[in-house]
């Protein structure tokens, strides 16, 4: 999948998922050094397992995916497998082009 389209599953997962994240007012690091602070994602980030993506965030990822590329993920590929990375996304949407 060219570059294009993994940007904007990446722009979508950062301006959906990531940007919500401030840093905790109860939190008593401070801000700079702070691990509640989500840091930027790349192409190979585990969007799971690091917690950028859950089960519900996984079905927006999904919705976004077969609009915006015009492809349709048979239920039994839209597993947090699948969904993992942007990678790995956009292996899936490579498979079902």
């Amino acid at each position: 999948m060219n570059e294009e389209s993994k940007h904007k599953i990446l722009k979508y997962i950062n301006n959906e998922f990531l940007q919500k994240e401030k840093h905790f007012s109860y939190c008593s690091f401070p801000e700079e050094s702070c691990s509640c602070i989500r840091k930027e994602i790349d192409y190979d980030t585990d969007l799971i397992r690091s917690g950028y993506v859950d089960s519900f965030d996984m079905v927006s990822v999904l919705v976004f995916v077969e609009c915006v590329f015009n492809v349709k993920i048979p239920d039994r590929d839209a597993s947090a497998e699948n969904f993992a990375s942007v990678n790995k996304i956009a292996n899936l949407i490579e498979k079902y082009q």
